[in-house]
């Protein structure tokens, strides 16, 4: 739902119009045709049951794109994803959301949630970088760069193996250690800082 409402902004200044009326004959109207018409298309986008949008006591079936046009309204309000102050006073339209400044922290960790080797019997994985010196790397997700994202190793406390995002690295007999590539590694590694998917 979130990232509707950011997305359709033009959408959103026309549901706030009516809302906050300004010319004589004008009527206010909170759930009016505008956020309806959103309700119902990710209503449909879910399935098409509206029924998980509300509790079970609270659904009206004969109501509800109305009750949910409030709680999206309601949405907005929070969000202050409004172009109105809440005396009714135009401030400006809304534009578009930078997604930059919405976008997530990606974290490049090991797939495997405790270790793999058979003398640990699944021990938990502690994280193996200490927090001031987590790596800062370049992601490429699709055709996206996520320039703000984070490589964290872990390492089995029992048997002192290291995990990354695509490979572990086994305590060998001696003093060396044997790494091995995942397969099913989410994340590729292919230079020093640099992860694709």
């Amino acid at each position: 739902m979130l990232f509707s409402l950011i997305e359709n902004p033009e959408l959103l200044n026309l549901h706030a119009k009516q809302k906050y009326p300004a010319l004589y004959g004008e009527k206010k109207s909170v759930a009016n045709g505008w956020i309806k018409a959103l309700g119902k298309k990710i209503v449909e986008q879910l399935g098409n049951d509206p029924q998980l949008l509300f509790p079970t006591r609270n659904f009206n079936s004969s109501q509800w794109e109305r009750d949910f046009a409030l709680k999206l309204d309601g949405f907005i309000e929070l969000l202050g994803l409004t172009p109105y102050d809440n005396n009714g006073n135009l401030i400006q339209k809304l534009k578009s959301v930078s997604k930059k400044e919405i976008s997530p922290v990606y974290c490049v960790c090991p797939i495997s949630m405790a270790c793999t080797t058979t003398t640990c019997k699944a021990y938990h994985l502690s994280l193996a970088t200490r927090v001031r010196d987590i790596p800062q790397i370049i992601l490429i997700k699709g055709c996206t760069v996520f320039k703000n994202a984070y490589s964290l190793s872990g390492k089995c406390d029992h048997c002192n193996t290291l995990y990354s995002g695509d490979q572990e690295s086994y305590q060998l007999q001696n003093t060396q250690r044997k790494d091995a590539y995942l397969n099913s590694a989410r994340y590729l590694k292919i230079g020093q800082n640099l992860w694709v998917d």
